[in-house]
């Protein structure tokens, strides 16, 4: 694909991460400091996508629903460990960004994040 052709991933944006409480985000869980990380990472790079990746929905709960995302997942309940990473799953429209992505928050910085892709 030339240069000139190529598209830049549309990410779905919620609130700048600079507008985050550092206090608050002190007391996150693990899990939530890695996400926001890997949000930060991913914005500062959507250069590097080609199609739509859609960040986790976690990130649009309420306070309410946050919680109980984080007590599901925290349970690791064998029969529902897909549904319990799904608030926190970032979403891909092609593998190869999927994988950019996975290289650079997984491999590299050993983020704890969960992904998939899907041809939207």
């Amino acid at each position: 694909m030339a240069e000139e052709e190529k598209t830049h991933a549309a990410i779905d944006v919620q609130v700048p991460l600079e507008q985050h409480d550092t206090e608050i985000a002190d007391m996150e869980p693990l899990i939530v400091k890695d996400l926001l990380t890997a949000v930060g990472w991913l914005w500062k790079n959507c250069h590097a996508f080609r199609g739509f990746v859609e960040e986790p929905w976690y990130l649009k709960l309420n306070q309410e629903d946050q919680e109980k995302a984080l007590q599901f997942n925290q349970a690791e309940i064998n029969d529902d460990q897909q549904l319990a990473k799904e608030p926190f799953m970032f979403c891909f429209q092609f593998k190869e960004d999927m994988d950019v992505f996975l290289c650079e928050c997984l491999d590299k910085r050993h983020l704890r994040i969960n992904s998939m892709f899907m041809e939207f």
